[in-house]
């Protein structure tokens, strides 16, 4: 799954807006908001490690593959 799909169907989940959601995700995954805002628009991550603590704050659900392959 996509960063955005994730981040769009968790906001709807919880009712809070996608900045809301995406603080509350950066102090989870100790990644800074700005980075999460990126890759929240599409952008792709090119650190192995900020990846995968990405991938692990979203329980596997977004793959470390779907946070750094291009399209």
């Amino acid at each position: 799954m996509k960063f955005d799909a994730y981040v769009l169907k968790r906001t709807k989940e919880l009712g809070l807006s996608r900045t809301a959601y995406l603080k509350t995700f950066s102090e989870k995954s100790e990644i800074s908001l700005q980075t999460l805002q990126n890759i929240a628009r599409g952008a792709r991550m090119g650190n192995y490690p900020k990846a995968q603590k990405v991938s692990e704050a979203t329980d596997g659900e977004v793959t470390i593959q779907d946070l750094c392959q291009k399209e």
